[in-house]
């Protein structure tokens, strides 16, 4: 097992309040800005954290030996402004009594010895909140739990050689990681700790986790097999059932309410299989297959097919159905949410959404480098990554965080928490 790294980041991202004029305005304007603050910065004096019901508040003023203690105000949230007083060996203070979904700005002052009061820094902002999300970050072989606001990286974990894939389980919050040169998958727990589970596979390939049946399926990216696993293992070692699947190359997964989804590029085809590993449809002469993903409420998959050319919907029994996508260029990523069943579709500069029956929402263009996108429909956000960016945004474009400093942005799971 390679050696872990924790890191804990102390970081801040402005917010930027986007004043939405109309339905067609909504649809032209591009709602991200290009400036933000690097997760990796430990400029900063103070550092807020949001989380669930919570926000950490953290500081390091170890280098000074003058201090009577520190004071920490609180603005914002339906419990109105607060003050906080604490000891001068302190270096961090959980606040508790926030309320999820409001913002808060807290601005700290160092109290000196004969001199009274001197604020430092600027202020900090946080929104708590349920969601919990995980960033792959290939460059840097990191996986990153990012804050619900997207304004700060709660700590990240590896390295990791080639990440190949992240999946959330949203019964726990956990992380799964599918890395292409090991023999074994990493779960990482919502509190920073890793465990290493050995499978019997020559490489991690793609990586799917099915909160609501328990099950996780990881693909052999050299045997080309595809195996199923028990979330619920607390063993050494994975006990895996391979699918009924004969494979020439690596393929594409996705789960939907215990069925399995499977994008085969090298046959050119897509498999269904249902609860009990049984095949129940097949598409064939699908060329140029490099995305699938399902709603898990609902019965259809979304692909993209062509590479990245066309996107087409799948409905058992029937023919694909292709949907227009106003890009340029060819697509590279898609997501469907699982209340509604929307998909979201990301091309390399323009974001594109339609309901579940291909009708189009929104399109936003002139987004910088794109690389994934995850929609949470419960709390209505979608998070949007790039190379080295990652922004999150309300669907009704009146919030937005970015955070930048990223290396090689693969892929972003988002769970809402509720």
């Amino acid at each position: 097992m390679q050696t872990s790294m924790r890191q804990h980041c102390l970081v801040g991202v402005a917010l930027v309040a986007l004043l939405v004029s109309g339905c067609a305005d909504r649809q032209r304007r591009n709602p991200l800005d290009p400036a933000a603050d690097s997760p990796l910065s430990l400029l900063a004096p103070l550092g807020a954290l949001a989380d669930n019901e919570q926000v950490r508040l953290q500081w390091d003023l170890t280098d000074l030996s003058d201090l009577d203690g520190v004071r920490i105000y609180r603005i914002g949230g339906p419990e109105g402004a607060q003050t906080f007083d604490l000891p001068a060996a302190e270096s961090s203070y959980l606040d508790g009594d926030v309320t999820n979904g409001a913002i808060y700005q807290y601005r700290m002052s160092m109290l000196v010895k004969d001199e009274g009061e001197v604020p430092v820094g600027d202020a900090r902002l946080a929104t708590p909140g349920p969601e919990i999300s995980w960033l792959a970050d290939r460059g840097s072989g990191l996986v990153w739990r990012l804050s619900p606001d997207g304004r700060t990286g709660l700590f990240a974990q590896g390295r990791f050689l080639s990440i190949a894939a992240i999946g959330v389980d949203g019964a726990t919050g956990d992380c799964w990681v599918s890395d292409r040169r090991f023999r074994s998958l990493h779960r990482i727990d919502t509190a920073g700790d890793i465990h290493r589970i050995a499978v019997d596979i020559e490489g991690g390939g793609d990586l799917a986790i099915d909160s609501a049946s328990r099950r996780g399926w990881i693909v052999d990216r050299f045997g080309f097999e595809v195996y199923s696993f028990d979330l619920e293992t607390m063993a050494d070692t994975l006990q895996l059932s391979e699918v009924d699947g004969t494979f020439e190359g690596e393929v594409e997964l996705a789960v939907q309410s215990g069925a399995l989804w499977i994008a085969d590029p090298a046959g050119e085809r897509v498999l269904l299989f249902d609860a009990d590993g049984r095949r129940v449809s097949e598409w064939t002469q699908m060329a140029g297959l490099i995305e699938i993903d399902a709603s898990a409420n609902g019965s259809t998959a979304w692909v993209l097919a062509e590479d990245g050319i066309k996107l087409l919907q799948l409905t058992p029994g029937q023919v694909p159905l292709e949907i227009f996508m106003p890009f340029p260029e060819p697509a590279v990523a898609l997501d469907a949410g699982d209340v509604r069943g929307d998909v979201w579709v990301a091309g390399p500069a323009d974001i594109v959404a339609y309901t579940g029956s291909g009708v189009p929402l929104l399109h936003w263009d002139n987004v910088p480098g794109t690389e994934d996108v995850a929609i949470d429909e419960q709390n209505q956000h979608v998070w949007i990554a790039a190379a080295t960016q990652l922004w999150k945004v309300s669907l009704d474009v009146s919030f937005q965080t970015q955070l930048t400093g990223f290396s090689e942005t693969v892929q972003i799971v988002v769970d809402s928490g509720n």
